[in-house]
């Protein structure tokens, strides 16, 4: 198994993690369950740390697919670039969802406006990673970085 391998099976994890998370702490601050809520910032830091080891591997990877045909330098670039900005995103959503996971235990009254804070990062974060993740597609995956070919099938 090598970076590249480690790198696509684990890549997934930030862009469903973020998701899922988001749409569970939707759910937690519509009903207003403080449990509900609570999974979501758990599963942010998870999230979060599933993260570190796709943005380390990702080099490697690149380095290893560097000259396989299909492969250009412009979408690897172009995902790596991403890919530093969506780190950055994700460990602030991991860090500021342990600190209300904190706040929880500690400052009651803060936590509600902790979730509003977190709830716009993570949209944020979601899309990003999202972004992130089409573009580490398009590197290997032609079908999805250019328009379909029109087949006539009469």
């Amino acid at each position: 198994m090598n970076s590249a391998h480690i790198h696509l099976a684990l890549s997934h994890a930030p862009i469903f993690g973020s998701l899922t998370g988001l749409f569970i702490l939707a759910a937690g601050m519509y009903t207003r369950k403080n449990l509900i809520s609570i999974t979501a910032l758990i599963l942010f830091v998870a999230t979060a740390l599933a993260a570190i080891p796709v943005f380390i591997t990702g080099e490697d990877a690149g380095e290893i697919i560097r000259n396989l045909p299909g492969v250009t330098d412009s979408a690897r670039e172009a995902h790596e670039e991403l890919a530093e900005k969506a780190i950055w995103l994700m460990g602030m959503l991991g860090a500021l969802s342990a600190a209300a996971l904190f706040a929880y235990i500690k400052i009651k009254d803060k936590f509600n406006l902790a979730c509003k804070i977190i709830l716009v990062l993570a949209l944020l974060t979601c899309g990003f990673m999202i972004k992130v993740g089409n573009s580490g597609g398009q590197i290997r995956h032609t079908e999805i970085s250019s328009p379909p070919i029109r087949q006539n099938f009469e």
